[in-house]
């Protein structure tokens, strides 16, 4: 199966902000979501185990590390 896996991310903020102003976040949350982990999950769900290659990029924070540990579990 080829296709993406991602990790959405949700930020809360009291309001939305004005042009140019930054806001700090109250809360951050992690999705995961991509249509082929969506299929695979769906598939493993009813028995069926496919393959998913998958390359991760390289980055300097833990969301790939998290993304591929969703993969593993979930899918």
């Amino acid at each position: 199966m080829v296709g993406s896996i991602n990790m959405d991310l949700v930020l809360s903020v009291e309001r939305l902000p004005a042009a140019g102003e930054t806001l700090s976040a109250r809360t951050l949350q992690t999705f995961p979501g991509g249509k082929a982990g969506r299929r695979r999950r769906r598939f493993r769900l009813h028995g069926t185990e496919l393959p998913l290659p998958a390359s991760l990029r390289v980055c300097l924070d833990a969301l790939p590390l998290r993304t591929a540990r969703w993969v593993r579990r979930a899918c």
